[in-house]
């Protein structure tokens, strides 16, 4: 995931339009203006200087490199594993494969913008990712409520991704997926999720959203 990290940071210019949209939402309403609340609605400015990048020496050729050169070596693997929607080929062997990646349905953005983010880096990765995943969502409370599902508490929200990966799943043998991808809110919730698709015989790889934020 270290190869993830230059695509989930945002850009300065969106993190700042997203920050202007939140406080004008907030000047906006009537509840805050009824309570005499005002908000300042234009940033600090701060004057900075930007340093300059550090550098290594590289133990082999004895010149300094940039740090991010020797983090990200751009090493590529020699049998990436090629997933798309027909088939995944491995170290020669082929089969009918694709892959799929589950997230709630508040994370939809979120999701959208991890599955760019692969493309960018999949061959650091040793995969390569061509048609788009199976997606596979968990609805909210009152959609599987009205599904007749019931649950507790946030206790037993590994319970929902289980149930809709199963469902999701159901009609896929182990052979048929090549990679399951998971966004999880809570990092108790890999463990239960996990066991379960190593039972039904899929192999995963789970991100927390707080980490790819």
């Amino acid at each position: 995931m270290r190869d993830l990290q230059q695509y989930k940071i945002n850009d300065p210019n969106q993190r700042k339009k997203k920050i202007l949209n939140l406080v004008s939402k907030f000047a906006d309403d009537a509840t805050f203006r009824s309570w005499g609340i005002q908000m300042e609605q234009n940033l600090m400015n701060i004057n900075g200087k930007k340093l300059r990048e550090p550098s290594i020496v590289d133990p082999a050729s004895g010149q300094p490199k940039q740090f991010r050169e020797f983090v990200n070596r751009g090493v590529k693997h020699l049998h990436p594993l090629k997933v798309n929607g027909d088939s995944a080929d491995f170290d020669g062997q082929t089969s009918q494969a694709q892959w799929a990646f589950v997230y709630h349905e508040y994370d939809e953005g979120l999701a959208n913008d991890i599955i760019a983010a692969f493309r960018k880096v999949q061959g650091t990765l040793g995969v390569q990712l061509r048609d788009e995943p199976q997606y596979i969502q968990i609805p909210n409370d009152k959609q599987l409520r009205d599904d007749g599902l019931q649950f507790k508490s946030k206790g037993d929200n590994y319970l929902k991704f289980i149930h809709c990966i199963e469902d999701g799943l159901s009609s896929r043998r182990p052979t048929d997926v090549a990679i399951v991808f998971v966004l999880v809110p809570y990092a108790e919730d890999k463990p239960r999720i996990k066991k379960r698709l190593d039972t039904l015989g899929f192999a995963s790889q789970f991100m927390l959203k707080s980490k790819m934020q």
